[in-house]
């Protein structure tokens, strides 16, 4: 029960930050709804790093995995929301949590051999990002239609990102204590956040919007957190309940931005979430 309501929790999280983040990058712009994001899961993972502090030894092995962890999520984070500022939420979300099926080819490249029902899952996600490209964008009403090209490039840039992050932090998960591993990419950005403002640049717009995005943080990193406290029952289990969030995105995109899609748009988000949940189920066995 841990596992499930644990992948169920950062699912919920996880999605829910996709949409804060995506009325904010629409209203203030992409940098604007990073670097808050950013400053708020900072405000929440330095904390927890503090704490404990005195619980694991930094090594070179250990900080070079998590440099790269933290680098992919950052550049995940970038390329996501910058897909999200002109895209459907449902499609983003969708190909980005492709991510996991990205992932699993770098553990092959590292060694390890996935079973034959992860392979079947890579496909299928691989025939969903497919049938979601092909499938012809529907304009809103409100705007004018722009090509689907440009967002669905980004979106798998942030899929590959956020692979690498999950490589990286999966091989250095056993070395640092987890909560280490939710800071780099919150560092990094804090450092470039500073340079940035040392150099004369605005970086903190005010307003409504500006408040979801600190939201999307917070919400980011607590997914992170309930989807820790879910794998040490059963890693395969809280996965498979994380991986959903692209569904929940897409409910979220429909209730919350009014966003049509075709019903090859449709049926392609639901492989491809099927073919996510199939991969994460065999990822803890």
């Amino acid at each position: 029960m841990t596992a499930l309501l644990g992948g169920l929790a950062a699912a919920l999280g996880w999605a829910s930050s996709t949409l804060l983040a995506a009325r904010s990058s629409r209203g203030i712009g992409l940098i604007p709804t990073l670097t808050w994001v950013v400053m708020a899961g900072f405000l929440i993972s330095a904390p927890l790093v503090a704490f404990t502090v005195n619980d694991g030894t930094l090594t070179r092995t250990s900080a070079g995995w998590l440099a790269l962890a933290g680098s992919g999520n950052l550049l995940g984070l970038a390329f996501m929301y910058a897909a999200l500022a002109r895209g459907h939420v449902a499609v983003v979300s969708s190909i980005t949590s492709s991510e996991g099926a990205l992932a699993a080819l770098g553990a092959i490249a590292l060694g390890e051999r996935p079973g034959p029902l992860t392979l079947v899952g890579m496909l299928v996600v691989v025939a969903g990002v497919v049938t979601v490209a092909a499938a012809a964008p529907v304009p809103d009403a409100s705007a004018p239609p722009r090509p689907l090209a440009p967002t669905l490039a980004l979106a798998l840039a942030g899929a590959a990102c956020f692979a690498v992050n999950l490589v990286a932090s999966g091989k250095v998960s056993s070395l640092v204590p987890l909560a280490w591993v939710t800071l780099p990419a919150r560092l990094i950005g804090v450092m470039v956040i500073a340079a940035a403002i040392a150099g004369g640049r605005r970086v903190f717009p005010p307003g409504r919007r500006a408040v979801w995005a600190a939201a999307a943080g917070v919400a980011e990193v607590g997914g992170l957190v309930a989807f820790a406290l879910g794998a040490r029952d059963s890693v395969a289990v809280a996965s498979v309940m994380a991986s959903q969030f692209a569904v929940f995105a897409t409910v979220g995109g429909y209730l919350f931005f009014r966003e049509r899609l075709t019903r090859m748009q449709l049926a392609a988000i639901a492989v491809t979430a099927c073919g996510v949940a199939v991969v994460a189920s065999q990822a803890g066995g």
